[in-house]
């Protein structure tokens, strides 16, 4: 695969780990506003740990995409592949996640 072909795959991983944290914190924001702020509900562990994280892994795509340029400038594409299918893992997983903890509480009652 061409240097090209790699930079493109590793922006559009980073775009969608980007997306998918945006998406987490517009859902985890408007779930704690409607089940915290106005019912005074007490969160599980689980969505707690969420809740209280969402806003970190905003630092997540801009780690995906510096690793992955840095990998692939140093030449080690086994690292490149490794950091995009992380980025895509991440861009699937914490947003099922973020779902899985706030609608546990409710399945839980």
């Amino acid at each position: 695969m061409s240097r090209t072909e790699d930079v493109i795959r590793i922006v559009t991983a980073s775009c969608a780990a980007f997306i998918a944290v945006v998406f987490v914190l517009g859902y985890n924001w408007a779930k704690y506003h409607n089940a915290v702020e106005h019912h005074r509900m007490a969160l599980p562990v689980l969505t707690d740990w969420v809740a209280g994280g969402a806003a970190y892994a905003l630092i997540a795509p801009p780690m995906f995409l510096g690793f992955g340029l840095l990998f692939l400038f140093h030449g080690n594409h086994t690292l490149v592949v490794l950091t995009i299918s992380l980025a895509w893992l991440f861009s699937l997983g914490w947003p099922l996640l973020c779902i899985a903890a706030w609608e546990m509480p409710f399945v839980l009652l």
